[in-house]
């Protein structure tokens, strides 16, 4: 058995997903009536991921991903905090589907999202060829560098 899956920030970089879930398979680009991308949710390291808002005015465009039910459990690990949510998204057909994604739902992110971050999500966004409208203007914000960037153990 497989899922449905929509991503919509870091998991559109098809390499980001496939270590999380080796099962994902891309289906194609769809987008979430209703809803708008936020950078609001704090991660383990202080800084700001993508969540989504209910928005009546708005809409998220992200990528469609089938996946074996059995990394489920997988994609929930890799998503600490958020909640899944069920949601009805349009496949570019226009045929309506129904979708797992996953919404931050507590308070937001006091800091911005650090530069590797946003850059993983505009790979994404690229590669699932994203309208350059929609990336410039609701994905694009301003960054921090990650203290810990260009540092490794040994």
């Amino acid at each position: 058995m497989t899922f449905l899956y929509f991503a919509y920030g870091s998991n559109l970089w098809p390499p980001r997903l496939r270590g999380r879930c080796p099962s994902a398979r891309e289906i194609g680009s769809a987008v979430l009536q209703g809803w708008a991308p936020v950078y609001s949710k704090p991660s383990v390291d202080g800084s700001a991921k993508l969540s989504i808002v209910e928005r009546e005015d708005a809409q998220v465009h992200g990528a469609l991903y089938e996946i074996d039910e059995a990394e489920r459990s997988a994609l929930d690990q890799a998503e600490p905090g958020y909640q899944p949510v069920v949601v009805d998204v349009s496949r570019r057909s226009g045929e309506l589907s129904d979708v797992l994604t996953y919404q931050w739902t507590d308070a937001p992110a006091l800091r911005a999202p650090y530069d590797w971050y946003l850059s993983m999500v505009l790979m994404g966004a690229r590669h699932h060829q994203l309208p350059d409208e929609y990336v410039a203007s609701c994905l694009v914000v301003t960054t921090e560098r990650d203290p810990l960037a260009g540092t490794f153990v040994r």
